[in-house]
């Protein structure tokens, strides 16, 4: 079976919501066309279909961080393997 590999930095911006506990990460200014929620993880696919928002719910305890230490994020990076068993 073969994997499908998307390395993604977002350097555009990022954004901590400290009440609701949400992290944000831009990695585009693309037109929105829909949004796909993985347990938590809220995914912002453009009209060509890349991701270009992902949106992390209870961050502080995925990534086992104080709430205090998101705020300063500077930029993310991810590798995601998309498989038939995944989509």
């Amino acid at each position: 079976m073969a994997f499908q590999h998307a390395l993604l930095t977002f350097r555009i911006g990022t954004k901590y919501d400290f009440e609701n506990d949400s992290v944000f990460f831009y990695g585009s200014n693309k037109k929105y066309r829909s949004s796909i929620d993985l347990d938590g993880i809220i995914l912002d696919i453009s009209e060509d279909n890349e991701i270009m928002t992902i949106e992390i719910l209870d961050a502080s305890n995925r990534f086992s961080l104080a709430k205090e230490d998101l705020r300063n994020i500077k930029y993310f990076e991810a590798l995601i393997e998309v498989s038939e068993e995944t989509i």
